[in-house]
């Protein structure tokens, strides 16, 4: 996991995650003035209270927040099954940094896999997109891929999975200007996200819509 923030936050940061380690394996590293590496062990034979690594970061990011104040930003790679594939992770981590940036979304937590429709999408034309994108958008909704403020609502309140009160806190808005956001959202698009295949269907717009002009 890549743990991104503020700079001067470095050695705070980097001794909270040392002090959530479990047992002697899990270790964390500075690896420059705002960023932190954390590589976390995990016993497929003992029973964790977290489903997902995603999940477990998410624990952290609050952690920090409530007990020093930090936000932090947090990106993880897939799970690996060697200490020599560490290294994989690591650049699955790199790239969902990368990722991320091009969605416009730096908060929270982003795992590897939120983005593995994108890397699948990569090698699609940009006709063959045209056409993906003419079936689930008419004219008149299109203008939706051009508000850059409302896609990012949008992904924001799938990837907090649809957590009102976290997805506000990692757009640093209010409750009530989300809710907002989502209506207009539904309005222009008629997709209700807390419908799974209205959700859907917004994801694969909004990845989409990277590949257009």
């Amino acid at each position: 996991m890549l743990f991104k923030f503020a700079m001067g936050k470095a050695k705070e940061v980097c001794d909270f995650l040392r002090d959530y380690t479990v047992g002697g394996s899990d270790n964390a590293v500075i690896i420059d003035e705002t960023t932190c590496a954390y590589v976390r062990f995990v016993d497929p034979t003992v029973e964790t209270e977290y489903r997902s690594p995603r999940e477990y970061a998410g624990f952290i990011v609050r952690s920090l927040f409530e007990e020093l104040g930090i936000d932090v930003s947090v990106f993880v790679g897939g799970k690996v099954n060697t200490f020599s594939d560490i290294a994989t992770s690591y650049k699955q981590a790199l790239a969902t940094e990368t990722m991320s940036a091009s969605f416009g979304i730096q908060n929270g937590v982003k795992s590897y896999k939120d983005y593995i429709l994108v890397k699948m999408m990569e090698d699609i034309s940009p006709n063959k997109v045209e056409e993906f994108l003419s079936v689930l958008l008419d004219k008149n909704t299109r203008k939706v891929l051009k508000d850059k403020e409302l896609m990012v609502t949008g992904e924001e309140y799938l990837n907090n999975d649809l957590n009102i009160s976290e997805t506000a806190r990692v757009l640093y808005i209010h409750r009530n200007t989300l809710l907002y956001r989502l209506n207009k959202l539904e309005k222009i698009t008629g997709l209700d996200l807390r419908k799974f295949n209205d959700a859907m269907e917004f994801r694969l717009i909004s990845v989409l819509g990277k590949f257009t002009n």
